[in-house]
């Protein structure tokens, strides 16, 4: 994986998980993190955390980061 990859993944599908990411490219997710820094500090990328469950029903929801580009 490289940079060009990374966007051109990302521009096509607009927004993506990094558990998704680090999948799709074999990947550590602290590797596609470090990477996704790049975009993020161009301006490219917007980082943000979502919670597992939104229904309200579950008191322990964990965040999850996704990844959007912009």
């Amino acid at each position: 994986m490289n940079l060009s990859q990374l966007k051109a993944y990302l521009s096509q599908h607009k927004r993506a998980s990094l558990p998704d990411l680090a999948n799709h490219f074999q990947s550590d997710p602290e590797t596609v993190k470090a990477m996704l820094q790049h975009w993020q500090h161009k301006g490219k990328v917007q980082h943000i955390h979502v919670k597992s469950c939104q229904k309200g029903c579950c008191s322990g929801g964990k965040n999850i980061d996704v990844y959007e580009w912009i």
